[in-house]
């Protein structure tokens, strides 16, 4: 029998490593460009924008989920 959380738990890992191979490449073109730039602030300013692009989708899921409630109700 197959276990839903086992499958979700892959996924998720599976997700965090595509996330870290990303954020690995990001680095390395990071510190070509701007030596002297820490990993750490590199990484920080990664991860606002990784932040931010999460922030702007939940943000127009929201407004579309608004949009057909609104639909619905004047059904």
């Amino acid at each position: 029998m197959k276990d839903p959380l086992a499958d979700k738990l892959r996924e998720i890992d599976q997700t965090s490593q595509v996330l870290m191979q990303e954020f690995l490449d990001h680095l390395q073109a990071a510190k070509a460009q701007h030596p002297d730039a820490t990993d750490a602030s590199i990484y920080e300013a990664w991860s606002i924008q990784k932040i931010a692009g999460l922030q702007h989708s939940v943000m127009h899921l929201a407004d579309h989920l608004r949009q057909l409630q609104d639909r619905v109700s004047k059904l």
